[in-house]
């Protein structure tokens, strides 16, 4: 089920994509970009407190833990992820990869062509998932393990689909980086 799902949302991604080439080049660019700005600006809005709502729930549990769970939080038993280790890199691998599709946004905005750009901000993105996948098997909690294993899974589970995401639709970008102007370039707006 999760291969047809990730199957049918690529899909719709291309789909997406495809279509707002198409209506840039009918002439009909400005009307229906903007009507997708919008739409988007309403998923950040629903994604934006989808995720405030798990951090919510942590920071509740961190701050006033239950007396279920011994009175400290994580529960005894759980050891945290060591910051300074693979969430440190995959932070600076998120930061290079936020200069990498700054400067493709700036080549789109100068007439250039951003493929390089775009192509190494997915492969940083692909180094994201790499380790994250690396960080998920070292961890000594599972999805299992009450409420702080179901909050961290959850939570960094949803921001590694969002990469995913995020790459592949940049890497459409890079695909058809000959079809981005600095007219036309809301797919790229969105996928970034």
């Amino acid at each position: 089920m999760l291969s047809i799902f990730l199957f049918l949302v690529c899909a719709t991604g291309l789909g997406w994509g495809v279509s707002l080439v198409f209506f840039s080049f009918e002439g009909k660019g400005g009307f229906v970009n903007s009507h997708f700005r919008f739409g988007f600006l309403l998923f950040l809005l629903s994604e934006t407190f989808f995720f405030f709502s798990f951090f919510w729930r942590f920071f509740h549990c961190e701050l006033v833990p239950r007396v279920e769970f011994g009175g400290v939080f994580p529960p005894f038993g759980i050891f945290r992820v060591v910051s300074f280790g693979v969430p440190f890199l995959n932070t600076v691998v998120l930061l290079s990869s936020g200069v990498a599709v700054t400067l493709a946004h700036k080549e789109v905005l100068e007439k250039g062509s951003p493929f390089f750009s775009l192509f190494f901000t997915f492969l940083l993105g692909c180094l994201f998932l790499f380790f994250q996948f690396k960080e998920y098997r070292g961890c000594g909690f599972s999805f299992s393990d009450r409420v702080f294993g179901r909050v961290f899974y959850i939570l960094t589970g949803f921001h590694g689909f969002h990469v995913f995401l995020g790459s592949f639709f940049l890497l459409l970008c890079s695909v058809f980086s000959g079809f981005i102007t600095s007219f036309s370039h809301v797919f790229f707006q969105c996928s970034v």
